[in-house]
C-alpha cells in the first residue's frame, strides 16, 4: 500500500493540482495551481483541530486559518502568511480569544 502524500491529499480533497510542497513544521505548506497556498496536515488529531479551528470562528473568536477540508485523517487549512511578532497583535488575539 502507498502512503498518500500531502500534496495528494491537498489535490484529492480540494479538487485542486498541486503544483509544489516545502515541509512547515509538522505540516506541510502546498501551492495549488490556482495560485493559492494551504496547510496540510495528517493524523488522527486532525479532527480535534479541525474541530477546534470551526469553533473558533463561528464563536466570532480571533482569526484563525479557515478549514478546507479535514476527511480521512488530513486537514487541510488556509496558509497565513507570518510576520514578525508584535505586542499589539497578541493583545488583539488574546482580547478576542477570551
Amino acid at each position: 500500500m502507498t502512503r498518500e502524500r500531502p500534496e495528494d491529499a491537498a489535490a484529492r480533497l480540494l479538487g485542486a493540482r498541486a503544483t509544489g510542497s516545502a515541509p512547515l513544521g509538522g505540516a506541510t505548506r502546498v501551492e495549488l495551481d490556482d495560485g493559492g497556498t494551504v496547510v496540510v496536515k495528517q493524523g488522527a488529531p486532525t479532527v480535534a483541530e479541525a474541530a477546534g479551528l470551526r469553533w473558533l470562528a463561528d464563536a466570532g473568536g480571533p482569526d484563525v486559518a479557515r478549514v478546507l477540508a479535514a476527511q480521512d485523517g488530513w486537514l487541510v487549512v488556509e496558509h497565513v502568511p507570518t510576520g514578525p511578532p508584535e505586542p499589539a497583535a497578541a493583545e488583539r488575539f488574546g482580547v478576542a480569544l477570551a
